[in-house]
């Protein structure tokens, strides 16, 4: 594309590469943007065995914080599962809430709008392209 005696070339591979960092952002915030931790009022057994989660958030009496993955109730009076890759577990009485994650319409709505607004932003950035009837040949 010429615009007078200047010439503008961008290779589509460099305009695939300059918008790859964006790209990247979004995914990884669509992976745990429409989620959110919500306390679940029950048991950590009623937990388990009415959602069946893949992972829940404990709190214990010390209030400390930590995610298990694959949860179970073992022995009866423990909860266990993965914590970094590696076993752990808490007796069911030091855990004071157990969180799971749960739909949000709230980011859900805030993501639309954050995609929307980059797109135009990368969209505005372009400016006009080669045929789209705007004199620039």
């Amino acid at each position: 594309m010429t615009r007078g005696s200047q010439t503008l070339s961008v290779s589509s591979q460099e305009q695939i590469m300059a918008r790859r960092p964006i790209v990247c952002m979004l995914l990884l915030w669509c992976l745990t943007g429409c989620t959110t931790w919500r306390v679940q009022n029950l048991t950590p057994q009623q937990v388990i065995d009415r959602w069946h989660p893949a992972s829940v958030r404990v709190t214990t009496t010390d209030s400390s914080q930590f995610v298990l993955k694959q949860p179970r109730i073992a022995a009866g009076d423990s909860l266990v599962g993965q914590a970094g890759g590696v076993p752990d577990g808490v007796a069911i009485s030091d855990v004071t809430h157990v969180a799971i994650r749960r739909f949000s319409a709230r980011k859900t709505l805030g993501l639309i709008f954050l995609v929307k607004g980059v797109l135009g932003i990368i969209a505005a950035g372009r400016g006009p392209t080669v045929g789209s009837g705007d004199g620039l040949q």
